[in-house]
């Protein structure tokens, strides 16, 4: 319902006023169906709200059914934090690498302090410098997103239209974020090397950077406590998804083929009959529902008045057959005997403990749809008629005439896919000419449920991609910088026999300390994450060590590459060069 409020009404005015009204003229009515569920005072509560127009496509996951389009205000915010440490570990890196590569700049540096520059001075230095290098790198990346859009939009299934030269707000958005990255990495840059820069020490070409610098590590933890963190998820929700597409579904979803139809019974009959005219085709069924398509529910009473919600599936006489269920006990539809004088019906496991039934078979139950009683025939194994984020809830499996046909599943001998292809197509084509000819493969639709988890996998694949790369060039810069501070014990170490394998162990030492601190800081949080994440799915893997030893093993690899090869350079110099102004 959607209610449009005059200028100036309160919301929660409002709101208030329609739950009074709602209960006045319906308040009955809802107490009359809860009494017929058998829900006792306490058991059951109706509520309503109003919810803001602008609000229904982010702030609505919450409502299980609904019409409209919905978005995940969860996902928004999850890809901002993800481009928001992106961003970090992109500024972090820019700092260490112009610290990293400034030590050709010192001598200009102590010249410009020798002739009375002051420090506001080399600050701006750098300010005009970040400013340049900054519009560069955002003309480049509004370029870049201009042209990936539409890549985008294929790769999530959405009609984004780039509005960034109509919009404002994301200019000054825009402004504001370079400002922010202009202040905080060349200011921090200029501070740093104005200290560090003494001009005798620097014209004498002494090592300039002689005192630590104590943040290096602070970024470094930070770096790999995102990128670890990004990795250990890339890997769970990979193998979440393996596991998905994977899992026993409780029959066989291979080689099935599933048509939708939408035209009399009759006609149905008539498909049913002439695809089995070939022996390419092996079952055929028909059911009101599709596997993607959820599954209608109601209510079920025992004689005693025990009532339980039951999700129901209409079939018809083949669809154990061909969906390849297991039948535990009892007999199917087909099997009908002259006994039966009541409609039979199918249940599962679950609807069996559900009411606690231990003798299952000829149980009579209260089938509200059709107003009449049905007596279970048969029990199948529990199987999963909707996605495995779902429990198994309690099913009872109806035969057709109750209601209409919505799907035909067609099951196909594998080794004649081909054919059975084309014998299907002909045989729609005679029988329903007038309606176009489509098919899918059941198990495609079923691997199609999951593909916000597919898109999930591919974000935080190339987020943790981006971000350990980024990392890496990071480190590639401090190893510059930390190593060049410690060039005179290099070579006092070599004078006293060291070789250049002994120095490498050194270097990579004082690195690999913080790498494995911040891989174990990045395990708890990201096991939250994760662990969070996993809730939302009653079919799930646990989230055993293994991920987190490979992300571990993985960050701990690349630090050991790029730290070797940035400190190759530093280990195997002559140690007369190194100490030669001593």
């Amino acid at each position: 319902m959607y209610i449009r409020l005059q200028e100036g009404t309160d919301p929660v005015a409002a709101e208030q006023s329609v739950r009074s009204l709602i209960g006045k003229y319906m308040g009955k009515t809802l107490q009359s169906l809860a009494e017929y569920m058998s829900l006792k005072e306490g058991e059951y509560s109706f509520t309503w709200e109003l919810q803001p127009l602008k609000d229904i496509y982010l702030d609505s996951a919450h409502i299980r059914y609904s019409y409209e389009r919905k978005g995940n205000a969860q996902v928004l915010y999850f890809l901002s934090l993800i481009a928001a440490f992106i961003l970090f570990i992109a500024c972090f890196n820019y700092i260490m690498l112009t610290i990293g590569h400034s030590i050709d700049r010192m001598k200009e540096l102590a010249i410009m302090k020798i002739v009375g520059a002051r420090r506001m001075d080399i600050v701006r230095l750098f300010w005009v410098e970040s400013f340049l290098m900054s519009v560069m790198a955002l003309l480049l990346g509004i370029v870049l997103a201009e042209q990936l859009l539409p890549l985008f939009n294929r790769f999530a299934q959405k009609t984004l239209t780039f509005t960034l030269y109509q919009n404002w707000s994301s200019y000054v958005f825009l402004f504001l974020l370079i400002l922010l990255i202009i202040f905080s990495t060349s200011s921090y840059i200029a501070r740093f090397l104005f200290r560090h820069n003494d001009p005798l020490s620097v014209l004498r070409k002494e090592n300039p950077l002689s005192r630590g610098n104590r943040f290096a590590r602070v970024f470094i933890f930070l770096q790999y406590f995102i990128s670890v963190g990004l990795l250990v998820c890339t890997l769970v929700i990979v193998r979440q998804l393996h596991y998905l597409k994977n899992q026993d579904v409780g029959f066989d979803r291979e080689n099935i083929v599933v048509l939708n139809v939408d035209f009399p019974m009759s006609k149905i009959h008539a498909l049913k009959t002439r695809l089995l005219d070939n022996p390419v085709v092996e079952e055929v069924s028909m059911s009101d529902r599709n596997f993607v398509s959820g599954s209608s529910a109601s209510t079920l009473k025992t004689k005693n008045g025990e009532m339980i919600r039951t999700r129901i599936l209409r079939v018809d006489e083949d669809y154990v057959a061909t969906l390849g269920l297991e039948l535990l006990e009892g007999r199917n539809f087909r099997e009908t005997q002259p006994g039966d004088t009541v409609p039979v019906v199918l249940v599962n496991e679950t609807l069996v403990r559900t009411f606690g039934l231990e003798e299952p078979l000829g149980e009579l139950l209260y089938f509200d749809p059709i107003g009449r009683y049905v007596q279970i025939t048969g029990v199948v194994r529990d199987f999963h008629y909707d996605s495995l984020k779902d429990p198994v809830d309690p099913l009872i499996l109806v035969p057709f005439p109750f209601n209409a046909i919505w799907t035909v599943f067609v099951r196909i001998q594998p080794e004649n896919r081909q054919a059975a292809l084309e014998h299907i197509q002909k045989a729609w084509e005679e029988v329903v000419p007038e309606f176009p000819y489509e098919y899918a493969f059941l198990d495609d639709m079923l691997d199609g449920q999951y593909v916000n988890e597919d898109r999930w996998a591919t974000v935080t694949a190339t987020s943790a991609t981006i971000a350990l790369f980024l990392t890496a060039m990071g480190l590639l810069g401090l190893t510059g910088l930390l190593v060049s501070r410690r060039i005179k014990e290099i070579g006092i170490r070599k004078v006293n026999g060291a070789d250049t394998l002994q120095i490498l162990f050194l270097l990579n030492t004082d690195f690999q300390k913080w790498v494995l601190v911040a891989t174990l800081a990045a395990f708890p949080a990201s096991w939250y994450i994760m662990h969070r994440w996993l809730e939302n799915f009653e079919a799930r893997i646990s989230l055993s060590w293994i991920y987190f030893a490979l992300a571990g093993l993985a960050a701990i690899l690349i630090a050991l590459v790029t730290v070797t090869l940035r400190s190759w350079k530093f280990a195997s110099k002559n140690p007369v060069e190194t100490l030669r102004y001593e």
